[in-house]
This record gives structure tokens, C-alpha cells and sequence, in this order.
């Protein structure tokens, strides 16, 4: 059996995070729902192992309180856990709680943990595609608990150690022209002796040659887009707004208002990663695209 801490491990850091709460018999069916979240740059906690001591319990409680939400996996497995009932009992009223139902009947009830049970706010989906597109849109689920992505951020910091380095390359070389006199005043030149200006014949004006008109320049694009909203949200993605084929390579992140009509259009940006999307348009993107492009949510009112 896979083991998800190996591929998607606890987060153990102090950001908005949520608590994932399920049997240790139903790692494998929780698994992907937790790869692809997390995969997406949701922060999740989870308890591992089915061993409990007690510096396990006491480290549970702390992720519990710290928790920004919690999700139960609704088993019948749950109801027989020693792990789940040990993470609900450090259960605080008032916090936000979603039940993944996989099971028919109300199983929540069955735990005899009254605190947890009576707070259940959402009930979702039963496969995993329902239940991530559900879990996005349940009030509960806030743009707070999306971080980067693993390994999202590794391009940014390549460009921001090229510039520094480049930015180091240019201060020597000023620095050795300095030394070197490169900017130094020019020496001026010898004054030339010209005869009185009354032995010199007059010097006839020269007429005025209009200047031309310019002509009107069109952006040179060399890939053009048939949606023009597609194109006016790769051309903003773009520094310089020119569309070509070099310019397209180097997006990896792409704000929409919406998925084209025709999503072969994404193909043509080759190392496209994220799409952004506003929150009305995040769950027909997710079943649309399935788990090709990682979709982030805009912040409300606009863009990043």
C-alpha cells in the first residue's frame, strides 16, 4: 500500500492549513483526493500511522487547534478508528467542519463524538473529482489555505538569481572603468581661428523640410489566437505584450476571466502550468481540464 506521507507529506508550518481526518484502512481511497490538493498547493495536515503515543496525541491536538478547517472522511472504517477518534476529541466548537460521505447512512452520528458530530457545516461527493470540486466551493474552503504549488516557484527564483547575478557582472565592469578612466571628461579641443564674419559671403538658409507622418505600427505578433479575450490575457502575460512563439515558452502561469471556448488553445503555450480563475469559474475549469493544468483561484475584485 502507498504511503501519501512519502509523496504528499504533513504540513508543519504556521499558515492556514486544513486537517484531513481518516481511518488508517482508508489511506489508499484518500489518497488521491490528497494528492491532487496538494498537488494544487492546498496546506494540509493528516495524521500518520496507526500507532499512538503520547507525543503522537499531543502533537495532534496542537495541528487540530491551529487547524483553519477540518475534513472528515464519513466511513465505516472511521467509526473503529483509534486515530480518527483520537484527532475528534480535540475537536473546538466553532470551527468549520466538512464530511466526505463515501458511505451510505449518517456514520458521523455513529462516532459518539458529539462535538464534532453536531458541527458537520457541509456534506460532499463521493468520488474524487466531485468531492475536490465541491470542497473548493464550500464556505469553509478559503483562498487562505492555497500556497505554492510543490516545486511551483523554482523558475521565479532562477530569474531572480540570473538578474542579481547579472546586476554583479555590470558593477565590476564600472567599477574597473572607473580605475581605468573610462569616465574621465573628454580633453577639450583646440580653439579654431576663423576669419571676421564681414569678409565671409552670406550663407543662404535652408528651406524647411517637413517631417514625415508616421506611419501607424501594428504589434508584431507572430501567433495569433481566434477568442480575442484569450489573446488580450496571453498578451498581458507576455512582457512587451508581442505575441510570438519564444515569448509563449516562457509563461507558466496564465490569468483568466474564463476557459476559451476552445481549450486546445491552452496547447499552445508549451510550459503552461497554472491557470487562475475567479471562484465562479474555478469548479467548470477543474472538470473541464481535469488534472492537466493546476488551477489557483483570483483574489476577489481582480487580478494577483
Amino acid at each position: 500500500m502507498r504511503k501519501p506521507e512519502r509523496i504528499c507529506p504533513p504540513y508543519e508550518g504556521s499558515e492556514p492549513y486544513l486537517y484531513l481526518c481518516f481511518a488508517e484502512k482508508d489511506s489508499e481511497a484518500v489518497f488521491p483526493l490528497l494528492e491532487h490538493l496538494y498537488r494544487r498547493g492546498v496546506r494540509i495536515w493528516y495524521s500518520t500511522g496507526a500507532t499512538a503515543n503520547l507525543e503522537k496525541l499531543n502533537h495532534q491536538q496542537e495541528r487540530m487547534n491551529n487547524a483553519s478547517l477540518l475534513v472528515i472522511y464519513l466511513t465505516e472504517n472511521a467509526r473503529h478508528d483509534e486515530r480518527v477518534k483520537n484527532s475528534l476529541l480535540y475537536y473546538q466548537d466553532g470551527k468549520p467542519v466538512i464530511g466526505i460521505d463515501t458511505d451510505d447512512g449518517d456514520n458521523e452520528l455513529a462516532f459518539g463524538l458529539t462535538a464534532a458530530a453536531q458541527h458537520v457545516d457541509s456534506r460532499i461527493g463521493r468520488n474524487r473529482e466531485e468531492a475536490e470540486a465541491e470542497l473548493i466551493r464550500t464556505e469553509g474552503f478559503t483562498q487562505e489555505l492555497i500556497g505554492d504549488p510543490p516545486g511551483g516557484n523554482t523558475w521565479m527564483k532562477k530569474a531572480v538569481i540570473g538578474i542579481l547575478a547579472a546586476a554583479l557582472v555590470i558593477a565590476g565592469i564600472a567599477v574597473f572603468g572607473y580605475h581605468r578612466g573610462w569616465f574621465s571628461p573628454a580633453p577639450e579641443e583646440p580653439a579654431v581661428h576663423t576669419a571676421p564674419a564681414s569678409t565671409l559671403p552670406p550663407t543662404p538658409s535652408p528651406e524647411p523640410t517637413p517631417e514625415p507622418t508616421p506611419e501607424p505600427t501594428e504589434i508584431p505578433d507572430t501567433v495569433r489566437f481566434p477568442e480575442a479575450a484569450f489573446t488580450a490575457a496571453v498578451r498581458q502575460a507576455i512582457p512587451g505584450g508581442v505575441i510570438t512563439e519564444g515569448a509563449l515558452a516562457e509563461i507558466r502561469v496564465l490569468e483568466l476571466a474564463a476557459l476559451p471556448e476552445d481549450l486546445s488553445l491552452l496547447k499552445s503555450i508549451p510550459n503552461l502550468e497554472t491557470v487562475k480563475l475567479p471562484q465562479a469559474a474555478a469548479a467548470d475549469a477543474l472538470a473541464r481540464i481535469g488534472d492537466e493544468y493546476r488551477v489557483a483561484l483570483l483574489p476577489e475584485g481582480g487580478t494577483d
